[in-house]
């Protein structure tokens, strides 16, 4: 990785880092407004841009409280945060979103391809909605500071970080 220009190397392994605790912020804030529990929130090391948000919830649990659409605008938030604060998204780095939305749409309609369509037009305006309600991207860069500095955080401190930008949160 240590090219010609170790600056610029340097600089786009941070933009990288940057952009993947933006992005998992999202997540967690979509979490934390539509009151979706959240056991954790991590980025890589170094270079990689890689992050992860994880939903304790299992798909019976996601069925039984009727709360499908909500993970699925979850699911939504972390590439439209990244559009929206850097003008682009990696559709490679958000493949995992995109299939466990897939998932989900497949899982709960299995046998009715056009209401999933529908179903995704409405999850894609209430994420839209989400992430244009005061309050919203200021909680995404509180997030992603503090996951910047520590690489991880777990649900309480992420709902205790997203409390005092978002009083009103569900969570």
């Amino acid at each position: 990785m240590l090219g010609g220009s170790f600056s610029m190397t340097t600089n786009r392994d941070r933009r990288s880092q940057i952009i993947a605790a933006h992005h998992e912020a999202g997540h967690a804030v979509g979490s934390c407004y539509l009151g979706i529990p959240i056991q954790s929130l991590s980025i890589a090391g170094e270079g990689s841009g890689d992050g992860r948000y994880v939903n304790p919830m299992t798909f019976k649990e996601i069925r039984d409280l009727v709360c499908w659409e909500e993970v699925i605008v979850i699911g939504l938030l972390g590439p439209l945060v990244e559009g929206h604060m850097f003008h682009k998204f990696d559709r490679n780095k958000c493949f995992d979103d995109f299939w466990n939305i897939k998932r989900i749409l497949i899982t709960f309609l299995p046998n009715d391809p056009s209401r999933r369509r529908t179903v995704r037009v409405k999850c894609k305006r209430w994420a839209k909605d989400i992430l244009n309600s005061p309050g919203f991207l200021d909680a995404v860069k509180g997030i992603a500071q503090e996951l910047l500095r520590y690489k991880q955080l777990n649900g309480e401190q992420v709902k205790g970080i997203v409390r005092k930008t978002l009083p009103s949160v569900k969570s």
